[in-house]
């Protein structure tokens, strides 16, 4: 399957963001598995290639106007839902090591699978509610970077983002 991506190189390019060959290729992957599996599973109401390009991709990208991802860094996405912001920031950030946390076991067999087929060595995904995850020794105290889109209100976020988080770690909260 064959997508337009001019869409996302417009918004990446007003983010201030370039877009890769290997990046377009492996978003355009991202793409068509969504629409396929959304088919077969309701993992999200936004189906039109363009609308996904912009709401899910790109909004996704926009963590980057506040984090300048580094070499090494290890981030949490706490109710990733379908892979949201954390799929496409480990196909911008190799260097990055992205976990993605749902409590919905679909999502996460979903987000398995899309790690597996675009061969995203720096990411995994993690199957618990949040704040389960941070009582979690391999999960404790280990990130970086916490980001949430679409999650909870503020004061229940933090308190999920706190026990991940290393001192000094920072929560970006898209809300």
């Amino acid at each position: 399957m064959t997508f337009d991506m001019t869409a996302l190189h417009a918004g990446a390019t007003q983010l201030g963001l370039t877009i890769t060959p290997e990046q377009e290729a492996r978003f355009a992957q991202l793409l068509a598995l969504l629409l396929e599996r959304n088919r077969q599973v309701n993992l999200t109401a936004i189906i039109e290639p363009d609308e996904v390009l912009i709401k899910h991709f790109l909004d996704s990208l926009t963590v980057e106007l506040a984090w300048t991802p580094a070499p090494g860094e290890r981030a949490v996405d706490i109710g990733a839902g379908a892979g949201f912001p954390g799929l496409p920031l480990a196909i911008r950030h190799p260097e990055v090591r992205v976990t993605l946390n749902d409590s919905v076991r679909k999502k996460v067999t979903f987000i398995e699978e899309a790690i597996a087929a675009l061969g995203l060595d720096n990411a995994e995904a993690a199957w618990a509610r949040a704040e389960e995850l941070g009582q979690r020794p391999a999960f404790r105290g280990q990130f970086d970077i916490a980001l949430a889109r679409a999650v909870a209100h503020l004061g229940a976020l933090v308190e999920y983002a706190l026990p991940l988080l290393r001192e000094g770690g920072r929560l970006i909260a898209m809300k």
